[in-house]
């Protein structure tokens, strides 16, 4: 941990970690979605469920988040909660789920709707 560099941008080269404390963080489930195909024109195939890619959606059942996000959903907002969450991307709180988790006792529950790196690799044309 370096003090000094609390609120500045890391020089190039340098990873920076984020954390939330264990003891006051509350636990998240976290849905993150990847794309749904493999290609950038599955209409191009001649079956598209042979580009269907298996890994598009990781669900973290473990995930930790700052307690102010919890503060947040208690407020009861109309529209519905959106938040960065470092280095993985925009996500919205999946209400629907999270009022079911929520009556099991579980957790909030979130969906990653953009990752941080959202373009395909240009590739030569057929």
């Amino acid at each position: 941990y370096d003090l000094a560099s609390l609120g500045q941008r890391p020089p190039k080269q340098v990873a920076v970690i984020h954390w939330a404390h264990a003891t006051s963080s509350v636990p998240v489930r976290v849905r993150l979605y990847e794309r749904l195909f493999t290609t950038p024109r599955p209409e191009e195939e001649d079956d598209f469920l042979t580009v269907v890619n298996p890994e598009s959606v990781e669900v973290l059942e473990d995930a930790r988040c700052e307690p102010s996000v919890v503060d947040l959903v208690g407020l009861g907002a109309e529209a519905p909660l959106r938040a960065q969450f470092e280095r993985c991307g925009y996500f919205v709180l999946d209400k629907p789920d999270s009022d079911k988790s929520a009556q099991a006792g579980g957790p909030l529950v979130f969906n990653r709707t953009v990752t941080l790196n959202e373009s395909w690799k240009l590739q030569s044309r057929r």
